[in-house]
Order: structure tokens, then C-alpha cells, then sequence
């Protein structure tokens, strides 16, 4: 390179340098509210927009704050499991037999006696 392409390279290096030091002297000055804003970079004041009320024959309601339901927790019934096993179901005992009944004794019979 040439003695006269390396100056040029230094010069515009220190060109860039030159206004990257003010842009940021510039900001840190608005930054701590030592230097106002241009009055193109200021914020607008906000105006409110006006509302229109029309009247209605019909009488509206006017919008409340309700609350809105919060939802509550129902318990379920759960069965809760035992260690010991189940019993098992009543089997049906058997009825003991009626106590027997007296029969009168039956009266002889009188045989035929066979001659002979």
C-alpha cells in the first residue's frame, strides 16, 4: 500500500470516531435532563376524545362491576380401601325340623284265631 491510501484510511477512521464520541455525549446529556428535547421530539399531550351520549326512549342499564363466581371445590366420595377382606354374605342357615308329632297309639287289631 501506498503511504497516501493508508493517511485516507486514518483520517475517515478518525472522522467516525469524532461522531460516535458526540452522538453519545448527545445522549447522556438528554439522558440526565441536562439538555431539553427538540420540540419535534417531544411527546404530545394526550386530549381526551369526547363521547357522545345519545338519548333513548328505552331505558338502558348501566354497566356494573360484578364479581365474577369463583369456582368451589365439591368433595367426592371416595371409598377408601380396607386391609381385612370383606365378609362374605349370609348364607341362609337351615331351619331346625319341627319337633315330632305324638300319634296316638293305634289300638290292636284283633287277629282271627284259625281253628283247627
Amino acid at each position: 500500500m501506498k503511504k497516501n491510501n493508508n493517511s485516507t484510511y486514518n483520517t475517515i477512521t478518525i472522522v467516525f470516531l469524532g461522531l460516535s464520541v458526540f452522538v453519545i455525549l448527545c445522549a447522556l446529556l438528554l439522558l440526565l435532563r441536562v439538555v431539553r428535547p427538540p420540540s419535534a421530539f417531544q411527546p404530545r399531550t394526550e386530549t381526551a376524545i369526547p363521547t357522545v351520549e345519545l338519548p333513548t326512549v328505552t331505558p338502558t342499564e348501566t354497566p356494573t362491576i360484578t364479581p365474577t363466581p369463583t369456582e368451589t371445590l365439591t368433595p367426592t366420595p371416595t371409598e377408601t380401601p380396607t386391609a381385612t377382606p370383606e365378609a362374605p354374605a349370609e348364607t341362609p342357615t337351615p331351619e331346625p325340623p319341627p319337633p315330632p308329632t305324638e300319634v296316638p297309639p293305634e289300638a290292636p287289631t284283633p287277629t282271627p284265631q284259625v281253628q283247627g
